[in-house]
């Protein structure tokens, strides 16, 4: 599978050696391009779920100065 998609490419995504197996520069650029695409669907399906149930994540950063010992 992977073959044909460097066929498709008309590039290697992959230094294979015995016992080792690299990215090739284009091999980097496509798994990081792959790997954000993911955390894209992520974020889409959380936003998905969020709206259905009414509920939404809110962050709050403060500083220690904020914050009372007492």
């Amino acid at each position: 599978m992977l073959a044909l998609l460097e066929e498709y490419l008309e590039v290697k995504l992959f230094l294979r050696t015995p016992g080792k197996t690299e990215l090739t520069e284009s091999g980097e650029i496509l798994y990081q391009g792959v790997v954000d695409g993911f955390h894209n669907i992520e974020a889409a399906i959380q936003e998905i779920r969020a709206r259905s149930t009414g509920l939404e994540t809110v962050t709050l950063s403060v500083s220690t100065a904020f914050t009372t010992i007492g």
